[in-house]
């Protein structure tokens, strides 16, 4: 079920870049965002535990899902700039090939700041946010409910007051600040399962997905 929700959420950041509205490729980074929150502290409870062992497989089990095949796709970027370099900029203005250390310090180790524009692959800025929340639930962000709870509420200000004063969307979308409140609901989508689970049986749904599409679509 996992599955097919994230090949949904891909479909619709693909129709959104391509064809627009531009709104639903937004929604659905969110929707990322919403699952990782659950999916990491699922893992995290009932598979790693709050341990340094726990810990170092989990980091490494992390890095072995993401690196690899982001290296891949930077490659086949670097590939496409030696040979259409002028093509591949036409078509997409913020790739290109790095030429300060800096740039390929950021470049293998997906650590973008937010006024990182060039990147080999351009949407590599959200894997720096998932990396991130990745590093914050493994050390214990969303161990419980309390701490999950309160790391919502923060989120919820964060948002409140991206919405009410900052000037740019870009602020309210890209930012590691934006992405926290999806987050913490994912978390705490996990840490009421067993409530969820009651309304969806009375309901007659049996999956807990459904919550997750709600919550998505409330954004």
């Amino acid at each position: 079920m996992f599955g097919t929700y994230r090949t949904i959420l891909a479909l619709f950041v693909m129709i959104g870049h391509l064809f627009g509205p531009y709104q639903l490729g937004i929604y659905s980074v969110f929707g990322f965002y919403t699952l990782s929150g659950y999916l990491m502290t699922l893992v995290m409870q009932t598979s790693y535990g709050y341990t340094a062992d726990g810990f170092r497989r989990f980091l490494f089990n992390r890095f072995l899902r993401i690196y690899p095949s982001y290296y891949a796709a930077i490659g086949f970027s670097v590939l496409l700039l030696l040979i259409f370099k002028e093509e591949v900029t036409q078509f997409k203005q913020n790739i290109f090939l790095p030429s300060k250390l800096e740039e390929y310090f950021h470049n293998l180790l997906i650590i973008f700041p937010r006024d990182t524009l060039l990147r080999l692959s351009p949407a590599s800025w959200a894997l720096t946010i998932e990396i991130f929340f990745y590093m914050c639930i493994c050390f214990g962000l969303s161990r419980n409910k309390q701490r999950s709870i309160v790391w919502f509420v923060i989120s919820l200000v964060i948002t409140v007051y991206l919405l009410i004063f900052s000037k740019s969307w870009q602020d309210r979308y890209y930012t590691i600040a934006a992405a926290s409140l999806p987050f913490s609901i994912g978390a705490l989508i996990y840490h009421n399962c067993s409530c969820f689970k009651k309304v969806l049986e009375v309901l007659r749904i049996k999956s807990p997905i459904f919550w997750l599409v709600l919550m998505v679509f409330n954004f």
